[in-house]
């Protein structure tokens, strides 16, 4: 099951600035990805150089400033709270600095000077990416169920693996503490997927799970509502720097990329295998997948999502234009796939079930938010 959302890929990220910080000479030349108040209190605070000629500069410990009020024991602020499960500052603050590095500002406040609603969607994505890692919690609280021994090992196992990404647990502690984050917001977080993979396990994929769908529903859905397809993509430029098209301008490689496109889909018309033709193509998840691909509405970019699904069983498209270049589909026979794929196809239905019901529940949470929340501004959060 593949419930990893883009926690997943932050976590790598945030390991790798981790042990860019270990490894660097100055840890202030790094950008600090962030972290609980016990590990901020040991970075030093800014000062004025004009000051510290003539008396020392008391250093603060403090991680949240709100119009020059530093607010204290911010391990016991609840910056938001969705359906009575509390959001603490701490993990706030880590995802705050996170998506500010690598999708926001990235580390450069003038960002906010020049981009003034900047701020206001790093705290709206903030939230938004806090639910999508506090969902299972929800539906815990509502369904009732609990992590299992297994779930709980794992859990440990995967603080171990963290630590063992560094020679010594000195190197382990130098690099959170240099990046400001903690070893329990790291637990935390790892929990928190635990419980979503426990969710899905209990509620959803497991024989007579609750809000598991009938297995009659489940295979009409994926009948009626999903596509198998062999495809093969030329991209625009398939012909650049190739023989007779070293000096080719854009336009002349897109027509040349149509054409080929159209060569294709008139050969497996003939009787070509498709598959094969995929393997000299530029689509390099056709390299291999014999099985090709089998998806629903919102997974492929629209253009070909439409031809698809607009395919009778053995037919092959005309070449249809994404941002990708030229997409030949040919619509496969599906009844026998379901059944020979049973329990893969279904596990992907009730992913799609789940997160379905996932949405909504977010949609209709009630969120209750720090009654300072609003007066937040980018140097608040240090």
């Amino acid at each position: 099951m593949d419930l990893k959302k883009l926690f997943a890929i932050l976590l790598a990220m945030t390991i790798a600035a981790l042990c860019l910080c270990s490894c660097g000479e100055n840890a202030e030349e790094t950008p600090v990805v962030s972290g609980d108040a016990s590990v901020e209190s040991t970075l030093p605070a800014e000062s004025d150089d004009s000051e510290a000629e003539t008396e020392p500069v008391e250093e603060s410990d403090a991680v949240l400033v709100i119009d020059g009020e530093e607010i204290p024991d911010t391990e016991n602020l609840v910056m938001f709270n969705v359906n009575g499960v509390d959001v603490y500052f701490d993990a706030y603050r880590y995802i705050m600095k996170l998506l500010d590095a690598y999708y926001f500002s990235g580390g450069d406040p003038s960002f906010y000077e020049e981009n003034p609603d900047a701020f206001e969607a790093l705290k709206d994505s903030t939230v938004d990416y806090l639910l999508s890692n506090y969902w299972g919690v929800l539906f815990r609280n509502k369904y009732g169920f609990e992590l299992t021994d297994e779930d709980n090992e794992a859990i440990e196992a995967e603080i171990q693996e963290n630590r063992d990404y560094f020679e010594t647990e000195e190197e382990y502690l130098e690099a959170l503490e240099a990046s400001a984050y903690s070893e329990e917001l790291l637990r935390e977080f790892i929990t928190l997927e635990k419980i979503q993979d426990r969710a899905f396990e209990e509620l959803y994929a497991k024989d007579g799970a609750p809000l598991a769908p009938p297995e009659e529903e489940i295979r009409e859905g994926l009948m009626n509502d999903y596509r198998h397809v062999y495809h093969v993509l030329v991209n625009f430029d398939h012909f650049a720097d190739t023989e007779g098209y070293e000096d080719a301008d854009e336009e002349t490689l897109q027509q040349a990329a149509l054409d080929y496109a159209n060569e294709i889909a008139e050969r497996v018309r003939n009787g070509e295998d498709m598959y094969e033709l995929a393997q000299d193509a530029d689509d390099p998840g056709m390299i291999g997948n014999e099985d090709g691909y089998f998806f629903t509405y919102g997974e492929m970019v629209l253009p070909f999502e439409t031809a698809a699904f607009g395919l009778e069983v053995g037919e092959v498209s005309d070449p249809v234009a994404s941002d990708y270049g030229y997409h030949v589909i040919l619509r496969l026979e599906q009844e026998n796939y379901i059944d020979e794929h049973w329990d893969e196809v279904r596990e992907k239905y009730l992913i799609g079930v789940i997160n379905d019901d996932i949405n909504e529940t977010l949609d209709s949470a009630e969120i209750t938010y720090w009654d300072r929340y609003d007066e937040l501004t980018y140097d608040s959060i240090k």
